[in-house]
């Protein structure tokens, strides 16, 4: 799903139904079971706490993704294609707080030796 919703190109459809599908699997995730009860190299334990750490990633990605409304990098928005950044120049962070959708903050992007420009091949 993140591969074919959110790969190097999506658009804010995509990225909308990426983001329900998470949250589907977030909630699917709250009643998982793990069937080893062993203390000693549980791998299912390992596996499922893995799974949960990964829809965080995956949540913090879309809705990054989400509100970064330009192409950057390897992040190309197919509806916003051009770089802005006059409005962009900067850094998304979210925080966690429990069970809170997550608060988006920004923070400016310092340019030490080289200043940001256009790739063209």
């Amino acid at each position: 799903m993140m591969d074919r919703l959110v790969g190097l190109y999506r658009d804010e459809a995509g990225l909308q139904e990426a983001l329900d599908k998470l949250q589907g699997f977030k909630r699917r995730y709250q009643t998982i079971a793990v069937g080893d009860k062993g203390r000693v190299f549980n791998q299912a334990l390992t596996f499922s706490l893995e799974l949960g750490y990964l829809l965080d990633c995956g949540e913090a990605i879309v809705r990054s993704a989400i509100v970064r409304t330009e192409s950057r990098g390897a992040h190309t928005r197919t509806d916003f294609p051009e770089r802005n950044d006059a409005e962009w120049l900067k850094h998304i962070l979210l925080t966690c707080r429990g069970e809170e959708e997550p608060e988006l903050s920004y923070i400016p992007v310092t340019i030490t030796k080289w200043t940001p420009e256009v790739r063209t091949y």
